[in-house]
């Protein structure tokens, strides 16, 4: 029987190498997510076997499990995994490729739901980082305003020494923003949360500023494999250009190896899926829920 225990700052540095095992790019199988997102989920972990457990639990009070993660067989590992009480084995964000691995595990699903709010936005960096293409011509457009209205930008890089306007910038954003939405607005708390461990989460992150020093974008994220997650993204609304101008320099400023840039998913919003489906993906990774009622 496998003991899990709830996820903690403490927790980073043992869970973070486990996610170096996952090839799907899926945002959900990175330490930035599964830690910043740790209590909106109610995430838990257990270890066994050098294997890496994870499940959620929703507002019923449901188990949700995801893959196990690691360098051994994960088939032998899902065995480890138990229905709930209510005798249901249920997985969360399982893409297209892992499905395979469930149906040889339990065989065919009693249930597969696809859920278009959770499916990541992939994009290639070589056009994302430049723009380049008829496709994207909006975009520059956008810059190009930002040009000729501000002269020109400061990029930095997030580290130690400029954390602190990080900040201050997601407080004045919040400000300017004025949203009420309650996740949206435990989005912020939590990204504040992950500027405590920039170091331990192996983040990198970009602060956008105009020529006379005012901050206007900010974007953290972290590098698994070829892919770069973008886990959270602010720019002043009242500068035009600003969001384009910090997602094209962030992809930029990306490592060498770096292929694609994953901007995760949308949550059902109308103006992010508008924003996210502007930028043209190259690919939409679909996600389901996978349930077996174990008789």
């Amino acid at each position: 029987m496998l003991s899990y225990s709830r996820i903690d700052a403490d927790c980073i540095p043992r869970l973070r190498p486990f996610f170096d095992h996952q090839s799907s790019r899926n945002c959900d199988y990175t330490i930035g997510v599964v830690y910043m997102w740790r209590d909106f989920f109610h995430t838990e972990y257990a270890i066994e076997n050098d294997m890496l457990y994870l499940r959620m639990r929703d507002e019923k009070g449901n188990i949700f499990h995801l893959l196990p993660v690691g360098p051994n067989d994960p088939l032998t590992a899902l065995k480890k995994l138990c229905p709930g009480c209510d005798c249901a084995l249920r997985f969360s964000a399982v893409t297209e490729d892992q499905l395979p691995l469930l149906t040889e595990a339990f065989g065919t699903p009693d249930e597969i739901i696809e859920d278009r709010r959770w499916a990541d936005y992939l994009y290639e960096k070589d056009k994302l980082s430049t723009y380049a293409g008829k496709k994207l011509a909006g975009q520059r457009n956008h810059i190009n305003r930002f040009m000729k209205e501000y002269g020109s930008f400061q990029y930095e890089a997030v580290t130690k020494s400029n954390i602190s306007e990080v900040r201050s910038f997601l407080h004045l954003h919040k400000t300017e923003q004025g949203k009420d939405d309650p996740v949206a607005l435990k989005e912020y708390d939590y990204t504040l949360d992950t500027l405590d461990h920039f170091d331990e989460l192996h983040y990198t992150g970009a602060l956008l500023k105009l020529p006379d020093g005012r901050p206007i974008a900010m974007a953290l994220g972290e590098t698994v494999g070829d892919t770069l997650y973008v886990h959270a993204e602010k720019a002043l609304r009242a500068i035009h250009g600003a969001p384009q101008l910090i997602c094209r320099e962030y992809a930029a400023h990306a490592d060498a190896a770096v292929r694609y840039i994953n901007r995760e998913d949308d949550m059902g919003d109308e103006g992010l899926r508008y924003a996210k489906t502007s930028l043209h993906p190259a690919i939409l990774l679909m996600k389901h829920t996978v349930i077996y009622r174990i008789k």
